[in-house]
């Protein structure tokens, strides 16, 4: 049996035209699978997902079964609780119903990484409000935070023509004061496996007009988001929007993956590059490790176990190695 073979046999099938990096992040999260006790693999990414050949149904090692029911994509039974709150006022429609099996069963999405990251915060912002406020400082020193007035996660601003149009989400809004009582925003995009952008030309319109009122664009970077945006500009234009429609003080994005994520370095230089030098602070990156050792600095010691699970679930690459 050769080493992929065995691989495979102990922890589920992978997919060959991975990037390395997703590669790697699919089986560390098919070892995990198995730590956590679910032998069982389901079919990715979707639901009714098939292979391209006559194979049948495409299993994937990263494929949990029945997490809707179980709630083993979610590091904290809260979080799995207030998942489920929310998806039940959600989502509605056949395509969000995809989006829905995503989220409680592929270990490899970055959705449920999202709420596996930001929805501890929510319960620490309820238990201990005044170390939440000095967490945030500690990770986000620039940003002069005072305090921490709410955390949304997978947060899309309505109405939807009001702002970028599509079904654009803001994966975790940070709304905070700032030390001379201002209100503004930090917009974070996650990353964790996938390392292919796709260029979005619908409603290219509504998003030129954006990021030409927004006064941050160089000429070049308007002509970019006129014929068609990546997630980070129309994350970006998101944002701005959201800021302008609020009349907030300041807003800033971030871009946080894994500090070894191919393509997150080249998203924001490619925005950037496309702002006025006076605009680019705007746009920043934090690896996801830098963010929880941050967090950890200041972080409740009854909430410490949580960021110690979500680094072994999500970073600890090491583990990959030692099991081969």
């Amino acid at each position: 049996m050769t080493k992929k073979e065995r691989m495979e046999t102990l922890f589920g099938p992978q997919n060959p035209g991975d990037h390395c990096f997703t590669a790697k992040a699919r089986l560390l999260q098919s070892i995990y699978r198995v730590h956590i006790g679910e032998n069982s693999m389901g079919v990715g990414p979707t639901e009714d997902a098939v292979r391209q050949s006559t194979d049948g149904p495409a299993f994937f090692g990263n494929i949990l079964v029945h997490g809707e029911i179980t709630g083993k994509n979610f590091l904290l039974p809260e979080t799995f609780a207030y998942v489920k709150k929310k998806v039940s006022k959600t989502f509605m429609t056949a395509e969000e119903a995809i989006y829905s099996y995503r989220l409680f069963n592929n270990m490899l999405s970055s959705l449920p990484m999202t709420f596996n990251l930001f929805h501890p915060l929510i319960l620490i912002k309820e238990k201990y409000p005044d170390e939440l406020d000095m967490m945030f400082r500690e990770a986000f020193p620039l940003f002069n935070i005072r305090h921490i007035n709410e955390i949304l996660i997978e947060f899309i601003p309505t109405s939807t023509v009001n702002y970028t149009n599509d079904k654009t989400a803001i994966d975790a809004a940070i709304l905070f004061t700032d030390s001379k009582g201002h209100k503004s925003v930090i917009a974070i995009e996650t990353k964790y496996a996938d390392c292919k952008e796709t260029i979005e030309t619908f409603d290219n319109e509504r998003k030129y007009n954006i990021a030409l009122s927004s006064g941050m664009f160089t000429p070049e970077g308007l002509e970019l988001v006129k014929r068609g945006s990546t997630q980070v500009y129309r994350n970006f234009l998101m944002t701005e929007k959201y800021r302008m429609v609020l009349d907030l003080k300041e807003s800033y994005s971030v871009v946080m993956a894994p500090k070894d994520h191919p393509t997150t370095e080249s998203d924001i230089k490619s925005l950037r590059k496309s702002l006025m030098p006076k605009y680019q602070y705007k746009i920043r990156s934090y690896s996801l490790e830098d963010f929880l050792d941050s967090l950890s600095e200041r972080c409740p010691g009854d909430f410490l176990e949580w960021i110690g699970l979500f680094k072994e679930r999500y970073l600890n690459f090491d583990t990959i190695n030692m099991v081969k």
